[in-house]
């Protein structure tokens, strides 16, 4: 069975949220265009998940709100600039049935993770891109050959592609 997994980074975010909390921290006007940008391509393409797991922070969730607000989602606070492994771990608890899950979230762990998650034979340009950085509004998608999200292993996911505004 194919599961797809897309991991799409939160858009530019302004550099300060008035308080000084990071959680706070609003989309900035170019953010706002950029992930305007990804959520139209995912749309045009039908590459909408069945279930989005989303940060908490203000930038996720506004970022998750240019896709589509009839989209389940499912909001966690361990989200919040997660490590590769606990991004792993929350996936491994989706539900078997769904077959496309996104998850909207922050690097560092996103990097790590897609670097992790993709097979070493990826040569392809979007491949070389996520190797150097997953730069903020990118969406890539990875696709595996597994029945239970719970299978998913490093160097196993093949990159689809990538989406984002300058690329």
């Amino acid at each position: 069975m194919t599961k797809t997994l897309s991991l799409w980074r939160h858009a530019k975010a302004h550099a300060e949220h008035a308080h000084g909390q990071d959680h706070a921290r609003t989309l900035s006007e170019l953010g706002e265009a950029d992930a305007a940008f990804v959520a139209r391509q995912i749309r045009e393409h039908h590459w909408l998940p069945q279930v989005i797991l989303c940060s908490t922070s203000t930038r996720t969730r506004q970022t998750r709100a240019a896709l589509s607000s009839t989209l389940a989602t499912e909001l966690y606070d361990t989200l919040y600039l997660a490590s590769a492994e606990q991004l792993l771990q929350q996936i491994h608890l989706a539900d078997d049935a769904v077959q496309h899950v996104m998850v909207i979230g922050h690097n560092p762990g996103f990097h790590k993770l897609a670097c992790d998650l993709m097979a070493l034979k990826q040569a392809c340009p979007h491949a070389k891109l996520l190797r150097e950085k997953f730069p903020t509004s990118a969406c890539a998608m990875l696709q595996f050959e597994i029945d239970s999200w719970h299978e998913m292993r490093e160097r196993s996911g093949d990159l689809l592609r990538v989406i984002h505004p300058r690329h």
